[in-house]
């Protein structure tokens, strides 16, 4: 999926742009990472600070993956990411 492939990689435009194509915010891969979740282990706070002021932010920062459970806040603290952090809260 673009979608994700594009917060993974840190690319901010491309966030933007499918997301005013309106794509599915909640599109997950095969472990349930949503956008944010591959944001937030990237350490990419610009993307998580998009897709958290996304009117359906709040209910995606939430949204937990299948293996261990782990919410976007925790894959940003597991990787030392503070500025993420501070977004996602």
């Amino acid at each position: 999926e673009d979608f994700l492939y594009a917060a993974d990689e840190g690319d901010l435009e491309e966030v933007q742009a499918l997301l005013e194509a309106d794509v599915d915010i909640f599109t997950t891969n095969k472990w349930a990472f949503t956008a944010l979740h591959k944001a937030a282990q990237r350490g990419h706070w610009r993307i998580c600070e998009v897709l958290c002021s996304h009117p359906a932010g709040p209910n995606l920062v939430k949204k937990q993956i299948r293996l261990g459970g782990s919410t976007a806040l925790h894959l940003a603290a597991e990787k030392g990411h503070f500025r993420v952090i501070e977004v996602l809260l």
